[in-house]
């Protein structure tokens, strides 16, 4: 029998999640995200959210699209 400790699941953040979607996507698509991602002035959060939502991501919300995306190398506000 095992122990409580070994049959929960270690809790992944939605940042985790997101970063694990985008490095499983080929680097083509990735760097497309990514420069998504970069682009505030471009792109809303809200938009990019509504996409990653249609190509079967879920488990992420509009906060976590804002904090990643302004932690990224590049990142262009909105402003």
């Amino acid at each position: 029998m095992s122990g409580i400790l070994d049959r929960l699941e270690a809790k992944r953040t939605q940042v985790v999640v997101l970063r694990e979607w985008l490095e499983a996507r080929p680097k083509k698509e990735r760097d497309e995200w990514l420069e998504a991602f970069r682009r505030a002035d471009l792109y809303s959060s809200s938009s990019i959210l509504a996409l990653l939502e249609e190509e079967g991501l879920s488990g992420v919300n509009e906060n976590t699209v804002v904090r990643f995306r302004r932690k990224l190398e590049g990142y262009v506000s909105a402003r």
